[in-house]
C-alpha cells in the first residue's frame, strides 16, 4: 500500500482497489462478547491499553478521506475517548434473539465505509456495554470496518486490546488483498509455463516451484 507522509505526522495510506470497490460497501466486522463485573472498572482498564495499541498501529484510529486511509501520527486521550465509549442498549443480551442482537450491533458498530467517511469517523470502535439492571452482565462490542482490516487482523487487534496478546505492530494492516494478487499472478504464469513445456517433468517442476513461490507468500504475510 503507497503511504505519504504530513508534515503534522500524519500519513495517508492508498487503499487497494478491492477496498474502494467491493468492500466499500460492506458492514464493518463486529463480535460481541459478554461478560461480568463492572464495565466502568473495564472502560478504565481498557483505555491505556487502546492508546498503546494505537501506537503501534496508528491505522486503527484513521479515518477516511476521499476514498483514503489516514491516520494520525500518534494516539491521545481525544483519540482513545472518541474510539472508546461507555453505553446502555437493552437489546445486547445474552437472551435477545439472534437477528435482534445483528441489528443492535449494527447501530453501535462502525457502519460502512461511505458512511464513515461522510460523517468523519474512525475506522475503529469499541463499546462498552452497561448492562440495563445493576449487577447483570455487561458486553464488549468490538467492530473495525472492512475496509481497513480483514477478519485475521481483526482479531489480532482485538485480542492486543482486550485480550492477552502482547502490543506489537502488525507488518501489513490487511493481507487478504496481497495474498489474491499472488494467488493470482502465480496461477497465470503456471498456466503460461504449462503452455510452453513439452516434457512432463519440467512441467512438473513448474508446478513445485510456483507452489512454493506462493506458500512463502503466505508465510511472509
Amino acid at each position: 500500500m503507497a503511504k505519504v507522509a504530513h508534515c503534522d505526522g500524519s500519513v495517508t495510506v492508498n487503499l487497494h482497489k478491492r477496498e474502494t470497490g467491493a468492500y466499500w460497501g460492506h458492514p464493518g466486522i463486529s463480535t460481541v462478547t459478554f461478560c461480568e463485573g463492572s464495565p466502568e472498572t473495564v472502560l478504565t482498564a481498557l483505555k491505556p491499553r487502546l492508546r498503546a495499541v494505537i501506537d503501534a498501529n496508528p491505522w486503527i484510529a484513521g479515518k477516511l478521506v476521499a476514498k483514503k486511509l489516514v491516520q494520525p501520527a500518534t494516539s491521545s486521550d481525544a483519540i482513545v475517548n472518541e474510539m472508546l465509549l461507555l453505553s446502555k442498549c437493552a437489546a445486547v443480551s445474552r437472551s435477545t434473539k439472534y437477528p435482534d442482537l445483528v441489528k443492535a450491533l449494527a447501530d453501535l458498530g462502525v457502519a460502512k465505509a461511505d458512511t464513515i467517511q461522510k460523517l468523519g469517523r474512525r475506522v475503529t470502535k469499541l463499546v462498552v456495554v452497561a448492562p440495563e439492571v445493576a449487577g447483570g452482565d455487561f458486553a464488549l462490542v468490538f467492530s473495525m470496518s472492512h475496509v481497513a482490516a480483514d477478519g485475521h487482523n481483526y482479531y489480532r487487534i482485538y485480542n492486543m486490546i482486550a485480550g492477552t496478546a502482547p502490543v506489537e505492530v502488525l507488518i501489513d494492516r490487511k493481507c487478504g488483498p496481497l495474498i489474491m494478487h499472488v494467488v493470482c499472478v502465480c496461477v497465470r504464469v503456471c498456466i503460461c509455463l504449462r503452455a510452453h513445456c513439452v516434457c512432463a517433468r519440467a512441467r512438473e517442476c513448474v508446478f513445485v516451484r510456483v507452489f512454493m513461490c506462493m506458500c512463502l507468500c503466505l508465510c511472509l504475510c
